[in-house]
């Protein structure tokens, strides 16, 4: 068996029933022809690049699946004849897979997206009454509510020369640049 990717942009304005409808239908279709679906991923609505019969907005469906060239083709006759689905594409990913063993590979990635989330999740998590920052420094908070505004690209360089005031050092320098001119 091979092992496909096919995206789908479905219609925004469908109902959420009206899409597990079409997946579900898929998955049908790939049952039927012998094929193993690996995974769906549900990417949302996004901002179509162009504007693709007369919609702005598009819900990306991602199918992973095993199957024959077959299979692909009475996919995408589907999604021809199929007013909801605005546009897809299918990919061929390996030609010779073992489905057992992308089974266990999607596995394996999810438990370690799951693992890496639960990680992120608890280093964000703050503490009450604990501070990471260290003493004495202050926090993006406190610097953006300082009177005294300094340039983001140097810090002893004024973001604005107009009505910025001299410092005694270029105020002595210009008078004895004009001394010299006269």
């Amino acid at each position: 068996m091979r092992r496909y990717e096919t995206i789908f942009i479905a219609d925004p304005e469908m109902t959420d029933d009206e899409r597990n409808s079409l997946t579900g239908r898929l998955n049908e279709l790939i049952l039927k022809q012998e094929g193993t679906l690996l995974k769906i991923d549900d990417w949302g609505q996004k901002r179509l690049a162009y504007e693709i019969k007369k919609k702005q907005r598009g819900h990306y469906i991602r199918l992973d699946y095993c199957g024959t060239g077959s299979l692909v083709d009475e996919m995408e006759r589907l999604s021809r004849i199929d007013d909801k689905i605005l546009k897809y594409m299918t990919v061929l990913l390996e030609k010779n897979v073992d489905t057992e063993a992308a089974k266990e590979e999607i596995a394996r990635e999810e438990a370690e997206r799951e693992k890496a989330l639960a990680e992120k999740a608890e280093v964000n998590q703050e503490i009450p009454g604990t501070s990471t920052e260290k003493p004495g420094t202050a926090t993006a908070k406190e610097e953006d509510a300082s009177p005294v505004k300094k340039s983001k690209t140097d810090p002893d360089i004024p973001e604005s020369s107009e009505g910025a005031p001299e410092s005694d050092e270029a105020s002595v320098t210009k008078k004895e640049s004009n001394e010299k001119e006269q």
